[in-house]
């Protein structure tokens, strides 16, 4: 993943990957040209990035100051120092699901997160959001009857 946050940044981009002719092309000379014409862009820069290793690019990427990371599958996510370190992942027990892990809201004081319910079943909620929403019950187990509206027991 590279992160580009002003013009330098991409000339900079250009010269690392060596691919200035990609700084002086008409079509990338700023970010709205570059965002018209991605079609024609990121191709390119997806060949020069597969030729070769992450660790590589990284190395020249961040020795350029470009904002650039390796992105995480889930599981190393969760294993990743910063990530444990920030205690970043907040943990759910969700019934009939398992332990479901999830980003905690960045910048978000306190460890609240960790008292959160698990989300509800598919229709959980149904009758008491329709009841809200000003249907009476009868209306609403017509819906259900129908097929309308899913409904699940707690």
């Amino acid at each position: 993943m590279v992160t580009l946050v002003n013009e330098s940044q991409y000339k900079r981009l250009c010269t690392t990957i060596e691919r200035e002719d990609l700084a002086s092309d008409p079509r990338f000379l700023d970010f709205a040209k570059r965002a018209d014409s991605a079609d024609a862009l990121i191709p390119q820069m997806r060949d020069v990035f597969l030729a070769q290793s992450s660790e590589t690019w990284l190395s020249r990427l961040h020795a350029a100051d470009i904002i650039a990371e390796r992105i995480l599958n889930p599981g190393d996510w969760l294993h990743n120092v910063h990530v444990e370190a920030t205690k970043s992942a907040v943990c759910q027990d969700t019934p009939g699901v398992g332990l479901v892990y999830a980003p905690r809201t960045p910048g978000f004081m306190g460890l609240s997160e960790d008292k959160l319910r698990p989300a509800p079943d598919v229709g959980a909620d149904s009758r008491a959001v329709l009841l809200d929403a000003g249907f009476d019950g009868d209306a609403i187990d017509n819906f259900i009857s129908a097929g309308v509206v899913r409904t699940s027991v707690r």
